[in-house]
């Protein structure tokens, strides 16, 4: 593909996908509450980079805090189709040492964080 076709995909405005959160573009403690159907998904980035965060849910098995990696998220109706990012709709996958964990669809997502001069920021994408 050349840099012209590659410059075309970014610059439609159809290419643009609904709004999304992209972990790795976080800073280091940023915290994200994801809402589902009946659960609720609270992710404190440790090492955004590599998409590890510390998990918590009143889902049972994610009650005590535990160390987990985003994997991807995917469609309960499509679920060969992947996205590197957390978005409405889908349902994310979490990898901890004991295996896979696949959440509800994600219904609603706060992001809230510390900026450098110690004032705290919260932002509702969807």
């Amino acid at each position: 593909m050349s840099e012209d076709d590659a410059a075309s995909l970014i610059a439609e405005p159809a290419s643009v996908p609904s709004p999304a959160i992209n972990l790795k573009l976080l800073k280091k403690g940023t915290v994200l509450l994801l809402e589902g159907e009946s659960d609720l998904y609270e992710l404190k980035m440790l090492y955004p980079e590599y998409g590890i965060a510390e998990v918590t849910s009143n889902y049972p098995a994610l009650r005590a805090s535990t160390v987990g990696q985003f994997m991807h998220s995917v469609r309960w109706s499509h679920p060969g189709m992947k996205l590197n990012a957390i978005q409405q709709g889908w349902a994310m996958v979490l990898r901890f040492g004991n295996g896979q964990f696949q959440t509800q669809p994600i219904a609603s997502a706060r992001i809230s964080g510390v900026r450098d001069d110690g004032s705290r920021w919260s932002y509702d994408v969807f």
